[in-house]
């Protein structure tokens, strides 16, 4: 045992001394080398994309600037896009309340080519405008989006062209704050109507208001208005009421819209408090809640209530107000409607007349 241990302690001095022998070695070498083999890199980031710039710079080839002037030689500057191309032609939607009284339209477009511009149409309660331009080169559409599939605090981009003579980007940078949020305007004598607007906390001011308003994706999902916005809000126009709009000026050249007289609430969108409250069995997801009612409209002519649910128009499901006011856009005022009505447990038809 004890001839063991002496040869252990042996082997271990040998080791010791063989790790000193190459430290020395080692360090001899690099003595006699001189030279520092630590090497230092220094780079300039002279540029730099992220996902953000890239929407922007994709965004921003369908934002244009547009200039009317009116009878008396005023002129008001705001924002458009441009939604469709065919041919030759280029459809922009803008504000409306920049083109009351307007004699003359120019747009110029992000590449600096300005044309004149037609004014095809408006639409007082959306705030929205149709201009018909001729461009000389292939300009881009804007991709449109789905703005029912969003969700709250999803980051949205608006891009608009400053109050200039010429074509000059302005981008802010906002999250969805609110859905569904009613807007009332009466833009015919005794008639209100409702517009179901987005709201976001972006910087909407003269000169970018009736630009686009797009998701990360870099799809339309609204044009901005100031004239419907606060100064804490932006209000929206949801993609699928231009398009609505915009289809109905080209076809018709004035926006026509029957009404129920009702004022709704998307049931899916509740939570289950809310349900309790109104009385709403906690299990249900589709329908439409019937918040208030104008006196001698068409559903109130029909014996409707308040509080009664709507799930079907003419045998299609409302699951929410999109499906409602795509539906009745595709009717003509006096056209009967069947409503499918639920009133406490009782599910009934009742026929509506349009107004």
């Amino acid at each position: 045992m004890k001839k063991l241990l002496i040869l252990a302690l042996a082997c271990m001095v040998l080791y010791c001394g063989f790790l000193t022998y190459q430290i020395n070695d080692l360090k001899q070498k690099l003595d006699e080398d001189g030279t520092d083999t630590v090497t230092h890199v220094n780079k300039t980031v002279t540029g730099f994309s992220t996902d953000l710039t890239k929407v922007i710079d994709q965004a921003s080839a369908s934002v244009v600037h547009v200039e009317m002037m009116d009878t008396s030689s005023s002129v008001y500057e705001g924002s458009g896009v441009i939604v469709s191309v065919s041919e030759n032609q280029a459809v922009i939607v803008t504000n409306a309340h920049y083109t009351k009284g307007v004699s003359e339209i120019s747009v110029t477009f992000d590449n600096g080519e300005r044309v004149a511009g037609t004014l095809l149409g408006v639409d007082d309660l959306t705030d929205l405008a149709v201009i018909s331009t001729e461009p000389s080169f292939t300009c881009v559409p804007v991709s449109l989006g789905e703005s029912s599939v969003l969700s709250l605090g999803e980051w949205l981009i608006a891009i608009g062209s400053e109050g200039r003579s010429d074509y000059s980007p302005s981008i802010s940078v906002g999250v969805l704050s609110g859905m569904n949020r009613s807007y009332y305007a009466e833009i015919q004598q005794n008639q209100n109507y409702e517009l179901n607007v987005l709201v976001a906390d972006l910087d909407i001011v003269d000169g970018t208001s009736g630009g686009a308003v797009v998701n990360m994706q870099g799809e339309l999902i609204g044009i901005s208005s100031l004239r419907l916005s606060t100064q804490k809000e932006a209000l929206i126009v949801p993609v699928e009421e231009v398009e609505e709009v915009v289809r109905m000026i080209i076809e018709n050249q004035v926006v026509v819209r029957p009404t129920l007289g009702i004022s709704t609430t998307t049931i899916s969108e509740l939570t289950a408090y809310q349900k309790s409250q109104l009385s709403i069995q906690l299990d249900r997801i589709d329908g439409l809640y019937i918040r208030s009612m104008e006196k001698m409209g068409p559903c109130e002519l029909a014996l409707m209530q308040v509080g009664d649910i709507l799930l079907e128009f003419n045998g299609t499901k409302l699951t929410d107000y999109n499906t409602l006011r795509t539906l009745l856009y595709e009717c003509s005022v006096g056209d009967v409607v069947e409503l499918t009505v639920l009133r406490g447990n009782e599910t009934s038809k009742v026929m509506v007349t349009l107004q």
